[in-house]
């Protein structure tokens, strides 16, 4: 199967010439990405993006077998679609770009990661924060995570994990195997034991899988080691939930949070063009002036 002019192919369906977005309900379209890419892009500058995975749609072997056949390479063409969009993204934007898995993205099935297989190798070979970080790359490769130095503070550091694997839904043995709620309980008490230990040192737990706008907060018995974690919305809104995308402000001197902005399309309205529009900023909504573990418990 032939996978060049991509972009030509999509930008020729009748949804991207018309300029419609997915209903609400379904799944990302071509059009809809790159108006959140270009929306994002207006919002400039800043220092670096962070991506919190699902590359492929939801049921993305069911959509292609129906489409095009279950006799087809449906591995080559994952592959080759969430590489697609890590591409896409990358070549919008100007700054480093760091990409994390979601539970869609494999081509053996939901929280089916393929382990040291051929779709983490494509996708670590695509990142181009990694081509200069032979260790990170290598721990992508075998199991979609990673870690780098933050690109503006120097003492700083960006830890990508892969939870999937610690999911009582994941399957770890590769396509083809059946998989064993988000995490298991022996790796969420050991992450609680490295929180009760070591979370005074993180800034912000950022994450995905539920598509909405949302904090946490991890909390421990030493105040000072509770974590602050920021939900980030989503682009598909599969979930009837509308696109959104967050933009977080920093004190680049210490790293700490300072605000959230979230823009969001408004899917159910009619006029056109849609405009991505500011739904909220948290200093003017919650009165702080600070996303951190302190504030939220408050």
């Amino acid at each position: 199967m032939k996978f060049h002019n991509w972009p030509d192919i999509l930008a020729s369906a009748p949804s991207f010439q018309k300029g419609l977005y997915p209903p609400s309900g379904s799944d990302t379209n071509y059009y809809l990405l790159k108006s959140a890419l270009s929306a994002a892009i207006s919002k400039e500058p800043f220092d670096f993006v962070l991506i919190s995975g699902d590359y492929l749609r939801h049921r993305f072997a069911h959509a292609f077998n129906g489409a095009v056949g279950p006799q087809s390479d449906l591995s080559a063409f994952a592959t080759r679609t969430a590489v697609f969009v890590v591409e896409t993204i990358q070549r919008a934007f100007s700054v480093p770009v760091y990409f994390a898995l979601g539970n869609d993205d494999s081509p053996c099935g939901d929280y089916a990661t393929d382990v040291q297989g051929p779709f983490l190798g494509a996708l670590a070979d695509s990142l181009q924060v990694l081509r200069s970080h032979p260790e990170a790359l290598a721990t992508f490769r075998v199991g979609g995570f990673y870690e780098l130095a933050h690109p503006t503070l120097s003492d700083e550091e960006i830890l990508v994990l892969n939870t999937i694997l610690w999911s009582p839904l994941s399957s770890q043995a590769g396509c083809g195997k059946p998989a064993t709620l988000f995490w298991r309980d022996i790796y969420l008490d050991e992450f609680r034991a490295l929180m009760r230990n070591y979370g005074d040192l993180v800034k912000i737990g950022i994450a995905g899988h539920t598509h909405m706008d949302e904090f946490r907060v991890l909390v421990n018995v030493d105040p000072s080691k509770t974590v602050a974690f920021r939900i980030t919305p989503a682009i598909s809104p599969i979930y009837k939930n509308n696109p959104a995308f967050s933009i977080l402000k920093y004190n680049i001197k210490s790293g700490d949070i300072l605000d959230i902005d979230t823009y969001y399309l408004d899917l159910a309205k009619s006029v056109q063009p849609q405009r991505w529009n500011n739904e909220y900023s948290f200093s003017n909504v919650y009165g702080y002036l600070a996303f951190n573990s302190e504030n939220l418990v408050a």
